[in-house]
C-alpha cells in the first residue's frame, strides 16, 4: 500500500530531495569545520566502540563549536527536516496529489516546525529506552536462563519501537491532535495490536537491510556507482516518508470500522 502510494504522490520525491540537500549541507559543514580538529575517538567506529575519553582530549573552543553544532542539528535542523518530510507527505497523502511548488518543503517545515520538535524529542526518549533496555539486557547476559530471555526481550523491544516509532510518527505528522496524546494513542495502540506490532516491525526492518544492501551493492558499479547510490537512498527516504501516514490511516480506519 505504501508503495503505490509513492508513486501515485510523485511530489514526496521533491520533499526527499530538499531533506537529503540538508543532510548533504550538514555533513559538508562537519567535514570542513568540526572533523579534523576531533580525535579519532570520536571520529572512528572502533574509537568509539573502545570507550576513549575523547572529551577530556578536546580544546575548549573545540568543545564549544562542537556543542553549538550538536544543539544546532538537534533543535532546528532535525526538526525542520522531519516537519518538512514528514509533515509534506502526510499532507500530500490525505489530500491527494496535486500542484506543489518547488519549495513546499520549506513551506511546511516552517509552519509545523514545533510538531517537528515534538517528534525529535519522542524519537530521542524512544531511543534512549531501547538503549536502557539492551544494557539491562547485557547485565544479565551472563546469567544462564535469564541471558537468553533478556536478549530475546530486547530484540522484541527492538521491533515493537519499529512500529511505535512509525505509528507515533503517522500520528504527529498527519493528526491535529497534540504530540502528548499521539505519543500516547500509539503506544496503546501498538499494545493492543502486540501481534502486528512485532511483525510489521521485523518486516520493515528486514526490508530496510535489503534495500540498504542494494544501495551498497549500486555504489560499487564503476562511474554510475554513486549516481545509482544516490537514487536508491532518495526511493528508499520517499517510502521511509510516506510508511508512517499510511500505517497511521490504516490502522486508524481498521479501529473506526471495528468501533462501527
Amino acid at each position: 500500500m505504501a508503495w503505490r502510494r509513492l508513486w501515485r504522490t510523485p511530489s514526496v520525491f521533491n520533499l526527499v530531495f530538499w531533506d537529503l540537500m540538508i543532510s548533504l549541507a550538514v555533513l559538508s559543514v562537519y567535514s570542513a569545520r568540526l572533523s579534523r580538529e576531533l580525535p579519532k575517538s570520536l571520529t572512528s567506529p572502533s574509537g568509539l566502540l573502545a570507550g576513549h575519553a575523547a572529551a577530556a582530549t578536546l580544546a575548549p573552543a573545540v568543545m564549544w563549536r562542537l556543542g553549538l553544532f550538536l544543539a544546532t542539528v538537534l533543535l532546528i535542523v532535525t526538526p525542520f527536516r522531519v516537519a518538512g518530510l514528514y509533515g509534506g507527505a502526510a499532507e500530500m497523502v490525505v489530500a491527494g496529489e496535486g500542484r506543489r511548488r518547488f519549495f513546499y518543503f520549506f513551506n511546511v517545515a516552517r509552519r509545523l516546525f514545533w510538531r517537528g520538535l515534538a517528534i525529535t524529542a519522542a524519537g530521542g526518549l524512544l531511543l534512549a529506552a531501547v538503549v536502557l533496555v539492551g544494557m539491562g539486557a547485557s547485565l544479565l547476559g551472563g546469567v544462564p536462563i535469564l541471558g537468553p530471555l533478556a536478549l530475546a526481550a530486547w530484540l522484541l523491544a527492538i521491533l515493537a519501537a519499529v512500529t511505535v516509532a512509525f505509528r507515533g510518527l503517522g500520528g504527529l505528522a498527519a493528526a491535529n491532535a497534540g504530540a502528548w496524546a499521539a505519543i500516547v494513542e500509539a503506544l496503546t495502540w501498538c499494545w493492543k495490536h502486540l501481534g502486528i506490532t512485532l511483525g510489521f516491525g521485523f518486516a520493515v526492518g528486514l526490508a530496510t537491510l535489503a534495500a540498504f544492501w542494494i544501495v551498497v551493492v549500486a555504489a560499487s558499479v564503476p562511474v554510475l556507482g554513486p549516481v545509482l547510490a544516490f537514487v536508491g537512498l532518495w526511493i528508499i527516504t520517499g517510502m521511509m516518508a510516506v510508511i508512517p501516514t499510511v500505517l497511521y490511516r490504516a490502522t486508524t480506519d481498521e479501529d473506526s470500522e471495528a468501533a462501527a
